[in-house]
């Protein structure tokens, strides 16, 4: 990592067409002014770190919801003692491989 000090207006570059200029100081705050051409992003590390962790919670919270819906379909396919049968992940009762899950599986055999 490259370490540079930098006082007010004063600015640096980066490559041949990205300038980063030191706009204001107050206390512990420092503004910071980026010219960059339109295709380069952008973007706070804290801000895309929020996003990755938002993201990893959704497909947690689609993983979980996708198993307590086939903890329905067994409940409803087989009573309780099936309600909570091992769930693989392509969410097929590892059990009883013939209850796909799929949308005849409240149907006795």
């Amino acid at each position: 990592m490259l370490v540079l000090t930098r006082k007010l207006k004063e600015a640096l570059l980066i490559g041949d067409d990205i300038t980063v200029t030191v706009l204001s100081i107050d206390g512990d705050r420092i503004r910071l002014g980026i010219e960059a051409p339109s295709n380069v992003r952008i973007v706070r590390r804290e801000l895309l770190e929020e996003v990755e962790d938002a993201n990893k919670m959704a497909a947690q919270s689609a993983f979980f919801l996708d198993q307590w819906r086939q903890v329905g379909k067994n409940l409803i396919a087989g009573g309780l003692e099936n309600a909570l049968a091992p769930v693989s992940k392509s969410g097929e009762d590892e059990r009883n491989p013939s209850k796909s899950g799929g949308p005849d599986c409240h149907e006795k055999t």
